[in-house]
């Protein structure tokens, strides 16, 4: 099976409403004030039109309140820092953060125009090794340029900048944990395109590209909806194609990959990548891809590479047709949430939250308004966050039946995250 089809450069327009308060139209009635619950929660969320370099501000999870901003940047996999660029002068300055509270813990400069990678459609700043000690930039280059040049900086600032340049043209895909290998995508033409794999210490490309050896014959050509990373240089990476969605599984550490077809998406449009969201059980060793807007949830055994079992589920309010969608904001942030006790799976449809049993993949009920949300983050204490089409972000209540809690502020284009507790 061919699973991908010509390269399509999607652009979103993220344009964000003000947000409506607390009993005013548009909001349930059931969204009501609530401070007490997420007070020890910061919400991180990307303000305005939500390009790259749209900051980030921090809210508190109980009262709403915007606690301070940070620049958008990549975070250490716990987030005790935060890496933002910024231009200075003929030069880039790469700013170490301290993400509780914005300040600034070293600054490293680099000659020249470089920004940080963006990942998937929802374009998150990526480019951090999972030890938080390599950091990759890309150049800031015109069309048409012959070369791709990235610059591989040393996070403690102890040694210099080392610049790689790779003839054609590349786009920043991924880094082993440790910074070893740099993986990257060679776009061959309009259509087709190779993984491969650098070697971050002499800057060159390795023989061959990355390939599944079960299919080493197949045709790659696509573009990617959303990326998570697993356990021990695990990237999860869903692929839009014309014969059908897929989940490209990156071995970091070995130059490994697999692919893994999605059933039931060979009919599927663009209008439905955006809405592919993963999420991990605590194991790490199952893999959950939802899209609500094709109402389909998989189970992907990562012992096996397979999916174990696929599951149609109502992620709409009767009447909703989710396959014609009924809003012009894209989504924008994560698609599903898994519990911390491995039960349950939260997923967005088009308007609202399906609440999903893990044991049988079964629908247990809806969650919060019936309104657009467009992206969701949970807590490492369950609590549920979600951004809408307003640009307004509430906290849900996740036992079927309980109320949505409106917060204040709005503008927001995108949920990054809940801040891990310190």
């Amino acid at each position: 099976m061919n699973r991908f089809g010509t390269v399509a450069t999607l652009a979103f327009v993220l344009v964000a409403g003000a947000c409506s308060a607390p009993g005013k139209p548009g909001r349930s009635p059931a969204e009501s004030r609530q401070p007490q619950a997420g007070s020890s929660d910061r919400v991180v969320l990307r303000d305005g039109r939500g390009s790259g370099a749209t900051p980030y501000s921090v809210v508190d999870g109980g009262t709403g309140t915007v606690l301070f901003r940070l620049p958008a940047g990549v975070p250490a996999a716990d987030w005790h820092v935060l890496f933002a660029t910024g231009p200075s002068g003929p030069s880039t300055l790469v700013r170490a953060i301290d993400p509780n509270g914005g300040a600034v813990q070293r600054e490293i400069s680099v000659a020249g125009a470089w920004q940080l990678p963006s990942i998937g459609l929802a374009r998150m700043p990526g480019g951090l090794s999972g030890d938080g000690r390599t950091l990759v930039l890309e150049e800031l280059r015109s069309a048409g340029s012959p070369t791709t040049r990235f610059t591989v900086i040393a996070t403690e600032g102890r040694t210099a900048p080392r610049l790689i340049t790779l003839p054609g043209r590349f786009t920043f895909d991924a880094l082993s944990p440790d910074g070893t290998f740099l993986y990257v995508i060679e776009h061959l033409n309009t259509s087709d395109y190779l993984v491969r794999q650098v070697d971050v210490s002499t800057g060159q490309l390795a023989a061959g590209a990355i390939l599944d050896k079960r299919n080493v014959d197949e045709r790659m050509a696509g573009y990617p909806a959303t990326q998570l990373w697993g356990s021990d240089g695990w990237v999860y990476t869903v692929y839009r194609g014309t014969d059908g969605d897929f989940i490209h599984a990156l071995d970091t550490m070995r130059g490994l990959a697999v692919c893994i077809d999605l059933p039931g998406t060979e009919q599927t449009d663009e209008a439905t990548a955006g809405y592919w969201g993963l999420a991990l059980d605590a194991t790490g060793r199952v893999l959950y891809a939802a899209n609500g807007a094709l109402s389909r949830v998989s189970e992907v055994s990562l012992d096996g590479f397979s999916v174990t079992r696929t599951r149609t589920v109502p992620t709409a309010a009767r009447g909703v047709i989710l396959a014609k969608l009924g809003h012009d904001r894209a989504p924008a942030g994560g698609q599903v949430a898994a519990s911390a006790d491995g039960s349950t799976l939260y997923v967005l449809g088009e308007r609202g939250l399906t609440s999903i049993r893990v044991r049988d993949l079964a629908s247990t009920g809806r969650l919060g308004a019936e309104r657009p949300y467009l992206g969701l983050a949970l807590s490492t204490g369950g609590s549920l966050y979600v951004v809408d089409d307003t640009g307004g972000v509430s906290r849900v209540g996740t036992a079927v039946g309980s109320a949505s809690t409106s917060l204040d502020g709005g503008g927001y284009s995108q949920i990054v995250t809940v801040m891990p507790t310190r």
